[in-house]
């Protein structure tokens, strides 16, 4: 888990739920339930390793197999480098 630096509100964060999506998370604290989840990026066969927030529309994301660029807020996918 990791803290959107550009968020407005403190609440936002970013996780990874289960192995492969990453997903930005907007937490209430009165009442967990009503926590809204996005999800910002996720693959069917490779497993996320780490992420990095660039700016504040863009992100970078280490997959096992591959790295990735995307824009968080479009869901729009830049670039992706396999290996």
């Amino acid at each position: 888990m990791k803290k959107d630096i550009y968020a407005e509100k403190p609440n936002e964060i970013f996780a990874i739920i289960g192995e492969n999506g990453l997903n930005r998370v907007q937490l209430n604290a009165k009442e967990i339930s009503h926590s809204v989840i996005t999800d910002v990026c996720a693959t069917k066969r490779d497993k996320i390793i780490d992420y990095r927030q660039l700016d504040d529309k863009h992100m970078i994301a280490l997959y096992h197999k591959s790295i990735g660029v995307f824009e968080y807020k479009t869901k729009k996918k830049l670039h992706i480098i396999k290996f």
